[in-house]
Formats: structure tokens, C-alpha cells, sequence
């Protein structure tokens, strides 16, 4: 991969269920090493299936989305190391905190020690220390949201997509201190000890992004359809 060339390249990308209805028409997007990019738009405008199609859990039925510039049309998701965060969380209701969090390390088959600091780094940083032992049904939502957010952080992914998962956390924790001091943010990165990539997310909310995104794509950009 060239210095010039993009992280995330979709080309042509369409994806209908139907045959009739264009969920992604003919998305053409590019997205720097670094960037941190906001998907904007309305419910039903194709912000979830865009990330889905980064992802690996939906498949374009036109064009190619290149990741450092190869193909990931036969990679499977565990194999396109990209963070997720679920807009319902997604949490394994049968497993801790510290479980749920170092499940995609367990998975990588990363020693247990090592999983267990990494752990403790995350919890940290999403200011959840103390609550290891805690099932997902013993925790608020907004605990749930940081739960889902460091399981995204944890194995220090390529990518990092976030689909609408700020909305139950308060300014402090959503970065309102990095929005007026963006230095902040990378510095606080480091102290926790991971690299945070810049995430891309999907998000109806203008105002609560605006501050933390330098660049957000309209999902509505295309007249007559959803994306």
C-alpha cells in the first residue's frame, strides 16, 4: 500500500435485498489513514449497512471495497481486523465484563496473562474498573455502551466502526473535552497504553458529532435513493 493511497476504498458499492430497492447506490468513498469519518443521515438512509458492508457481516451486490488496497469480498470478518461496535451493543449476556471484553483477544489466542492486562488497560480508559465480574444485565446502558466500546478497543483493530454508539453516555466520556482540545484525545490514547485508530461511525445527531469528526458524509447525498 502506497502513502497516498487510501485505508478504505468503496468502489461502485450497491447493496438491494430485493432486487428493487437500493439500500448503498453506487457509493464511491475514500477514507485516509487516520480520519476520523461520520456517516450522516436519517433512519433507513444506509448508515448501518455501509459499516455491516465494511465489516464483513453484509456482502455488496455491486463494486469492491478495498482495504489497503486489496479485496475484501472473500475475507471473512475475523480475518479483516476491524472493531465493531454495535448499535445494541451485542454483549454476551452469559459472560462477564472482563469475559465480554477479552473475547476477540481469546479468539486471536493471546496468552491469558496478556489478556488480562489488556483488560484492565480497557476497563481503565472506558472508567469501568471494579466492574470486571459484572454481567451485562447488571449494568446500565450506558455501562453497556463503554463494555462494547473497549471489546472494539481491546485488540487494537485496523478500523474501527461505531454505529451509533455514543448516545447513552454523557459529554465527558463522549470526548467533550477532546472536542474543545483535540490534542487531548491521542494523548489520552497513549496514556492508556492503545492505539486507538480513528473510528468511523454512523450517526443521526449533527450536534453531538460536529466536534469530534472533522469529516461527515452525508447518507442522503444521492437524490431518489437511501444512500
Amino acid at each position: 500500500m502506497s502513502a497516498a493511497e487510501p485505508i478504505v476504498r468503496f468502489v461502485g458499492i450497491g447493496k438491494t435485498y430485493d432486487g428493487v430497492t437500493r439500500i448503498v447506490d453506487e457509493l464511491d468513498l475514500d477514507i485516509e489513514r487516520g480520519e476520523f469519518l461520520t456517516l450522516l443521515g436519517p433512519s433507513g438512509s444506509g448508515k448501518t449497512t455501509t459499516l455491516m458492508l465494511l465489516a464483513g457481516f453484509e456482502t455488496p451486490t455491486a463494486g469492491e471495497i478495498l482495504l489497503e488496497g486489496k479485496p475484501l469480498s472473500r475475507v471473512p470478518p475475523y480475518q479483516r481486523n476491524i472493531g465493531m461496535v454495535f448499535q445494541n451493543y451485542a454483549l454476551f449476556p452469559h459472560m462477564t465484563v472482563a469475559e465480554n471484553i477479552g473475547f476477540p483477544l481469546s479468539v486471536r489466542g493471546v496468552a491469558a496473562a496478556d489478556i488480562a492486562k489488556r483488560v484492565e488497560r480497557a476497563l481503565d480508559m472506558v472508567q469501568l474498573g471494579g466492574f470486571e465480574q459484572r454481567r451485562p444485565a447488571q449494568l446500565s446502558g450506558g455501562q453497556q455502551q463503554r463494555v462494547a466500546v473497549a471489546r472494539a478497543l481491546v485488540f487494537e483493530p485496523k478500523l474501527i466502526l461505531m454505529d451509533e454508539p455514543l448516545g447513552a453516555l454523557d459529554k465527558q466520556l463522549r470526548g467533550a473535552d477532546a472536542a474543545r482540545d483535540p490534542a487531548a484525545a491521542p494523548t489520552a490514547r497513549r496514556d492508556h497504553g492503545l492505539r486507538h485508530p480513528r473510528p468511523g461511525r454512523g450517526a443521526h445527531d449533527v450536534g453531538s458529532h460536529r466536534g469530534v469528526s472533522p469529516r461527515q458524509d452525508p447518507a442522503t447525498r444521492h437524490p431518489g435513493t437511501d444512500v
